[in-house]
């Protein structure tokens, strides 16, 4: 019992570094005039290995440290929040099981993400909100996709899923 309780701390520990490096590292997108990162698709992972709750703290943490770091402190506690429920929402999808399910839990995820921070940045710049979209929808769309693909590579093999938490895709490690 104790031990579970380790490994799934451990665990999460280690997505939200992987989650905050994902988020800090940019990938340069010229058609934005900008960059966007791949920090959704270790979301994506978070909710996979850590499972709903553990999950969704560690990305939801690693984002938001990733945010403080780069100088958007302002987005921190939105993204925590944003994260997390992504996590927490594609982990539900993901513990139904199949292929079906885990493309549906990393579309939806993304959609929680592009519509969280439209909903944030209202608040904050108004109707201005809406030039955020074009690349969050692009970030959105790239990380479900590698998300996807990583969740499906690592599903297949057996000695890794059974030192995951266990039951986020629906079958008992």
């Amino acid at each position: 019992m104790r031990s579970n309780r380790i490994r799934r701390l451990v665990i999460c520990a280690l997505f939200a570094a992987l989650a905050f490096v994902a988020t800090v590292i940019p990938v340069p997108v010229p058609m934005l005039h900008g960059y966007v990162n791949i920090g959704d698709s270790v979301v994506l992972l978070c909710a996979y290995a850590a499972g709903g709750l553990f999950g969704a703290l560690a990305a939801g943490a690693g984002c938001a440290i990733a945010d403080i770091t780069l100088s958007f402190a302002l987005y921190a506690p939105a993204t925590f929040v944003i994260k997390a429920a992504m996590a927490f929402c594609a982990c539900l999808f993901f513990k139904k099981g199949g292929v079906i399910f885990r493309a549906l839990g990393c579309v939806i995820a993304e959609i929680i993400m592009v519509l969280g921070y439209l909903i944030f940045e209202y608040f904050i710049y108004g109707a201005g909100c809406l030039a955020s979209v074009p690349g969050n929808l692009v970030q959105g769309g790239a990380n479900a996709v590698i998300g996807f693909c990583l969740i499906s590579v690592l599903s297949k093999d057996k000695n890794l899923t059974k030192y995951l938490s266990g039951g986020s895709d629906g079958k008992k490690h």
